[in-house]
């Protein structure tokens, strides 16, 4: 029986006080960013960056991650939507207590979720912990690599700490992918939502940390 397919990979590559206490983290600037992935002369052409993206390549620097995700924006895809049917396919497949889990089917979900919503954590990790158990080490630790580098790209954007370093996310749902990933439980209390900025109250930790600035970039 599987009570729950989610799995906590990222805080083995990224120990929580690294990011909570790193310097240099970077804005990112959308404009330069949209120049740079425009023009098809470009080494970091943004359908070719997409392509190696999805074919799981893991050369891609942490520059170039910087490069597809916030210029996801500019991307027509951008305001696509998973269908709901198959997102209750996934729920359904990797929450129902009464089955024998699907790992196969859960794979198979799980990356045409992928396809439509390639940055969202959430379809990334069930994908990997199915292919883990579907013998599919390989392809699990690209897609691992994927989840990793994503928190990273995040992390570099700012430590959230405060209202001035935010981290920067291209979507309200990448939020509590984010503080999943670096181990925080959302609070049941409300957060605060200010423009684009938002502020996520984390339930009591070991750091003290009670809540997280996130801020939400657009085109």
């Amino acid at each position: 029986m599987m009570k729950n397919v989610f799995v906590s990979i990222l805080l083995i590559v990224i120990p929580i006080f690294s990011w909570a206490q790193k310097s240099g983290s970077q804005a990112p600037d959308l404009n330069k960013i949209r120049k740079t992935i425009s023009s098809e002369r470009s080494a970091y052409y943004y359908p070719n960056l997409m392509a190696r993206y999805q074919l799981n390549d893991t050369t891609l620097t942490l520059k170039e991650y910087r490069l597809l995700y916030y210029g996801y924006v500019f991307q027509p895809e951008y305001l696509n939507k998973p269908k709901a049917s198959l997102i209750d396919s996934l729920n359904l497949l990797t929450r129902d207590s009464t089955r024998v889990p699907d790992y196969y089917e859960i794979v198979e979900v799980a990356a045409r979720l992928h396809q439509v919503m390639p940055f969202d954590m959430k379809y990334l990790d069930p994908l990997s912990f199915a292919l883990r158990l579907s013998d599919e080490n390989e392809l699990a630790s690209k897609v691992e690599f994927k989840l990793g580098r994503l928190v990273e790209t995040i992390l570099n954007s700012g430590d959230g700490l405060s209202e001035q370093t935010p981290m920067y996310v291209i979507s309200s749902s990448h939020e509590t992918d984010m503080l999943r990933a670096l181990g925080f439980t959302l609070s049941d209390a409300a957060g605060i939502t200010s423009g684009d900025m938002d502020y996520v109250k984390v339930k009591a930790n070991d750091y003290g940390i009670q809540g997280l600035f996130f801020k939400r970039v657009h085109p």
